[in-house]
């Protein structure tokens, strides 16, 4: 949805574009499927980042499917709780368009991907060792949940500007990143 938007100070208008309750900012990433974008939502006066997802030219069936699988990411990551992986905040559809949506957490930084090519694919040995603890301490912790993150890899971490890493899941895909696995355990 669009609004007209007055500033009362210069008395010039601009098109602000809502998702729900939230007000969509600048774009922070595109794939194939979808969209990011830095927004603000306008309730609690956050910062975060929403996924949208486009579902156009799937066959009913897939696309049902798929947004059913959405939800389920999202359930899925918004069971986690912990400081070192992007927080879900909320699934919906666009009522005007139907687009699936998910908001989470806004993580400022850049992906370790881009820090890997700033510093020739090399990290300092201290800081090599810091990452890796921190994500294998993410991933142990999403794993005792029963959730499995199944695309690790530098361009969906993203490192903060204070140093610490954060496992993302907002680029859009067609495949679920973070998925319950039934946890079995032998009494044998």
């Amino acid at each position: 949805m669009r609004r007209r938007e007055c500033d009362s100070v210069t008395m010039a208008t601009r098109e602000v574009t809502l998702v729900g309750r939230y007000e969509i900012g600048s774009e922070l990433g595109r794939g194939d499927t979808g969209v990011v974008y830095r927004a603000r939502d306008q309730r609690i006066d956050r910062t975060v980042a929403i996924k949208t997802v486009s579902v156009l030219g799937l066959e009913p069936d897939a696309e049902q499917e798929y947004r059913q699988r959405l939800v389920v990411e999202a359930r899925a990551a918004g069971r986690l709780s912990h400081p070192r992986i992007v927080t879900i905040f909320y699934v919906a559809e666009e009522p005007y368009n139907l687009t699936p949506y998910i908001v989470m957490e806004y993580a400022s930084g850049r992906s370790l991907e881009e820090v890997l090519c700033t510093e020739n694919g090399t990290l300092p040995l201290d800081t090599a060792l810091q990452v890796t603890q921190e994500l294998a301490e993410a991933l142990d912790y999403a794993h005792a949940q029963g959730i499995v993150h199944r695309d690790i890899k530098p361009s969906n971490i993203i490192v903060a500007d204070d140093g610490h890493p954060k496992i993302d899941n907002d680029r859009p895909c067609h495949e679920a990143f973070f998925c319950t696995v039934p946890l079995s355990f032998s009494t044998q």
